[in-house]
């Protein structure tokens, strides 16, 4: 832009090179180029800044904890929707395999609660770690020596009188 009354005579780049209008049409054009160059740059770190977070939130680490047994795998990463698309099998001897299980607490009633896994179900939105179950398998009993006993001597030998209640426990134990 030229003042009133005034005439552009010619472009100066520096104190050395003097340029005519001509010579600066290129100048100004490699400029811009370089100009728009750097704000689409400036435009891609943008747009992986705002959108890397998004795309790999849902991608987390599901821990495996065998609880007393062993398992193929020890961590794997979820998929973009924050899911497994397989489990690892897990073993222990003496026991079956239930399936994997979250720790958690009910919202309502406060208790905790296991919530059981499944591929390609359960969705994670962060780290986390599921649990083995396990099931004792199934054991037999076989009676040592059957020997009938008389009631009266058997509460006299228990130290107890007639009419008393007694609560027996039984327990199935798996070695």
């Amino acid at each position: 832009m030229t003042p009133a009354r005034s005439m552009f005579l010619r472009w100066w780049m520096s104190s050395r090179h003097r340029a005519t209008a001509s010579d600066a049409e290129p100048e100004r054009e490699r400029r811009m180029k370089k100009f728009k160059r750097m704000l689409a740059g400036l435009a891609c770190v943008l747009a992986v800044c705002l959108c890397t977070p998004t795309a790999f939130a849902a991608k987390v680490i599901i821990y495996f904890d065998a609880n007393g047994g062993t398992c193929t795998s020890a961590a794997e990463r979820t998929n973009d929707e924050g899911k497994l698309g397989s489990l690892p099998g897990a073993s222990m001897e003496g026991y079956t395999f239930d399936g994997w299980y979250t720790s958690g607490t009910d919202d309502v009633t406060g208790f905790p609660i296991d919530v059981r896994v499944n591929a390609n179900d359960t969705a994670f939105g962060a780290d986390t770690t599921v649990y083995a179950h396990w099931s004792a398998n199934g054991g037999s009993a076989e009676v040592v020596e059957e020997k009938e006993v008389d009631p009266d001597t058997l509460l006299t030998t228990m130290g107890l009188a007639a009419g008393s209640v007694v609560l027996v426990l039984l327990a199935s134990l798996a070695l």
